[in-house]
């Protein structure tokens, strides 16, 4: 799962951090339940979807600025270009490695669908590392919000002012994912896994309601900050987890499955990703958080952990079904946790950070070409 953009030391938000760090723990356990041999721990499946939809908006509300201030302040094909550079830069590298790996670690071919991201479109390929139905999503999101916008962009910018078609954009791409999504259950119920929570077209959504937080916060700052002053970013955000964790349990322990439920297969989703936006406003502007907390030095575990998500989300479900071979219990879920950070954190360091400084340099060759073309 792609969580966002690496920021650099001066620019990083610890409330941010946290956030993305809590959004990847909650996956984290999630699926260490399958090394339960004992109980039943399947009511920790509100976790995985917790952290899912948190790493959903949250990547729409890191995206959301970054295009903003560059593609609705620029709707230039070469902005766009760079646009989507930059977003492959970051995650197809570590993305195609994974597959690889898991080719030759679970003696398999992967399916040709996964390389272009339409797994999510053949249940059969989506088997093949599961846990990439959520980069599938993202990817298709950054690849169609900000063609739309740029084209709409260019098309109606002498009519209209470019934050109202910011906007207006934003909110269609919504609705039509919502729309689109009560039709399906309508006419064809589908499963409420695969048949929705994974279809991409169904979930963008998730992400617009990150990007529409972004416009709120660049374009409408006083707005903004009266929401965060009032406490009731928090207050919703703790109520609406809570709520919807009660939610998912008595959903399990009453029989009463999501496929059979219609509020779960359309309204759920919207109603977590407004919570999520609450949550990710009130970590993003908390002063105890960013001003406080950050003198400590657990700050730097939240950075750490921030900085190695994407990677963990691909690897821990590698080392998950390796160790599941091996040993069970919390000890085999403490270990495979462990092995996963370490793992993890050697990948990051050898991988993902040069493929960042190559990214980097390529931009800044470009910088000093363009600036280049300006003195002469």
């Amino acid at each position: 799962m792609n969580v966002g953009v690496i920021m650099n030391k001066t620019s990083r938000n610890l409330g941010l951090d946290i956030a993305r760090s809590m959004a990847i723990i909650l996956v984290l356990i999630s699926h260490a339940k399958s090394f339960s041999v004992d109980y039943n721990l399947q009511f920790l499946g509100v976790c995985g979807l917790l952290g899912v939809e948190i790493f959903f908006v949250l990547s729409g509300f890191l995206i959301g600025t970054i295009i903003i201030k560059n593609l609705v302040n620029n709707p230039s094909i070469n902005s766009l270009k760079e646009f989507y550079i930059r977003r492959w830069f970051r995650t197809l590298p570590l993305y195609y490695l994974i597959l690889f790996l898991t080719a030759i670690i679970s003696h398999s071919i992967i399916p040709k669908r996964n390389f272009i991201f339409l797994q999510n479109f053949n249940e059969h390929a989506l088997n093949f590392l599961a846990v990439s139905w959520s980069l599938s999503v993202e990817e298709w999101f950054y690849l169609l919000f900000p063609l739309i916008l740029v084209i709409c962009l260019k098309i109606f910018e002498k009519k209209m002012e470019r934050k109202k078609i910011f906007f207006i954009i934003s909110i269609s791409i919504a609705m039509f994912s919502l729309i689109l999504r009560l039709y399906i259950v309508y006419k064809y119920n589908p499963s409420w896994d695969y048949g929705i929570r994974k279809q991409v077209f169904l979930r963008m959504d998730s992400m617009m309601f990150g990007v529409i937080l972004a416009g709120i916060n660049i374009y409408y700052k006083n707005m903004y900050r009266k929401f965060i002053e009032s406490k009731l970013s928090i207050v919703l955000s703790v109520i609406g987890f809570t709520m919807i964790t009660q939610f998912y349990i008595w959903n399990m322990n009453s029989g009463k499955l999501f496929d059979e439920s219609i509020f779960s297969k359309t309204f759920l989703f919207s109603l977590i990703s407004f919570i999520c936006i609450s949550f990710i406003a009130w970590m993003e502007s908390s002063i105890v958080i960013n001003k406080k907390l950050i003198k400590y030095s657990i700050s730097k575990l939240f950075n750490f952990i921030s900085s190695i998500s994407y990677v963990m989300y691909f690897v821990h479900w590698i080392v998950y079904g390796l160790m599941l071979n091996i040993l069970h219990g919390w000890k085999g879920a403490c270990l495979a946790i462990i092995i996963t950070l370490l793992v993890s954190w050697l990948l990051h360091i050898l991988y993902e950070v040069p493929i960042m400084n190559l990214r980097d340099k390529i931009d800044f060759r470009k910088k000093n070409q363009i600036i280049a073309e300006v003195k002469i």
